[in-house]
């Protein structure tokens, strides 16, 4: 690896091509879908309820004033607090064009290409935690959104531009 300081207009191509690094990025997902559902039904619960506080005239509200939804916020905590206990966060790595030309052909047959396939392929050779076994598993259990989620991030890394914000 040459040093990070040198222009790489002045290094050589070969020296370029050494330093170069994939993008690499994090993404988290819940292994507990049904608190997802009890949370948008806390948060529901909570605009009715301070609705119907905020309709009590200012005047006319009394000591318990507020307590509803102080109670339903304390819930929504701690359901909250259980759907971060079951966060997962992957760290990937985007692929090379090159890695990427041959997992599409691996896939692909009479044509078509098998994208359950090929998703699956590329989250675990982008994720060192993950075999292949391992990404199907995940596939297999995540709700759609939460692979979705992890196959988007790997996609985003692997196809994404790197420039920077200048």
């Amino acid at each position: 690896m040459t040093d990070q300081t040198t222009p790489a207009e002045s290094q050589s191509l070969d020296a370029w091509l050494d330093d170069l690094s994939l993008p690499e990025g994090d993404v988290t997902v819940y292994g507990a879908g049904k608190l997802l559902a009890i949370d948008e039904r806390l948060q529901l619960e909570l605009r009715k309820a301070l609705d119907r506080e905020n309709a009590v005239p200012e005047d006319d509200r009394g000591a318990d004033h507020g307590h509803e939804s102080a109670a339903i916020t304390e819930q929504i905590d701690a359901n909250y607090a259980l759907m971060k206990r079951s966060a997962r966060t992957f760290h990937l790595r985007g692929l090379p064009q090159s890695r990427i030309d041959e997992l599409l052909k691996e896939h692909t047959k009479d044509g078509k290409l098998d994208s359950a396939a090929y998703l699956i392929a590329i989250v675990a050779e982008g994720c060192d935690e993950l075999t292949l076994d391992g990404a199907k598993q995940l596939r297999d259990k995540l709700n759609a959104g939460q692979w979705t989620k992890i196959t988007t991030a790997m996609t985003n890394l692997t196809q994404g531009q790197v420039d920077l914000p200048l």
